[in-house]
């Protein structure tokens, strides 16, 4: 797996004449109409409240992964990438700006093994580097028992506004302030909404006061403060 994760200001300049793919910049005239590999998209494609999904939740190693987003506000620079599940908000892979298309498709490159997300960023640089919205997907075998490979999950994708939200934890380490909390989806990974220390437990239920319609993520990190604002897994599900 490529691991070398670089900050994207050092490789995102603006388009100005320039094609920008991947970080290398080809001399051109004008900047091309359409993206590349960019295919129309129905939106039912993407889940319903999501702007961003991949067509399979499981492939297998080295094939193509394809991308298909919708309901993007249409800025030249809203851009998306796919990158390890843990990787920092402010880290990037291959990637690409969607060229102010609102939907679309896009295949990538085939990956190794192992949990990754494909994430969307809204008009760069403006938008800085807030996850607007992310889709987890896993690469190899593992993922036909994808179970056993998380450690937090909701036991509904879709809940009622001010619905209860319970939240299951499992294969957790066992530090007492191994902690979870639940917030909006693009929510940077140092925020937190309400939230709870595990008291060293590895697996368990805890139940969440109800939320207004949106989406929300449920994320887990371990062993506060050593561990730091480091998102060890993480789980999306919408309020209607």
């Amino acid at each position: 797996m490529k691991s070398t994760l670089r900050p994207l200001f050092s490789c995102l300049p603006v388009l100005l004449g320039f094609w920008v793919e991947g970080a290398i910049a080809n001399p051109s005239p004008t900047v091309p109409s359409t993206i590349p590999n960019a295919y129309p998209v129905l939106v039912s494609q993407v889940p319903v409240g999501r702007q961003v999904a991949t067509q399979k939740t499981t492939y297998a190693p080295s094939e193509p992964i394809m991308v298909n987003y919708a309901n993007l506000p249409g800025n030249s620079g809203d851009w998306i990438t796919i990158v390890p599940a843990n990787a920092p908000d402010n880290s990037y892979e291959e990637w690409f700006y969607t060229d102010g298309q609102r939907s679309g498709s896009r295949q990538f490159k085939g990956l190794a093994a192992g949990s990754y997300e494909v994430r969307v960023y809204h008009n760069w640089p403006n938008g800085g580097y807030v996850v607007q919205d992310r889709y987890r997907f896993t690469v190899g075998t593992q993922a036909a028992t994808p179970i056993n490979n998380r450690h937090i999950s909701t036991n509904k994708t879709v809940y009622q506004a001010n619905e209860p939200i319970m939240v299951n934890y499992a294969n957790l380490p066992g530090n007492r302030q191994d902690w979870i909390t639940i917030v909006a989806a693009n929510a940077p990974d140092d925020s937190y909404g309400e939230w709870f220390y595990t008291q060293g437990q590895r697996s368990g239920s805890r139940q969440f006061r109800g939320l207004t319609p949106g989406n929300y993520e449920v994320r887990v990190y371990y062993n506060w403060s050593a561990g730091g604002y480091v998102v060890q897994d993480r789980y999306s599900f919408t309020v209607r």
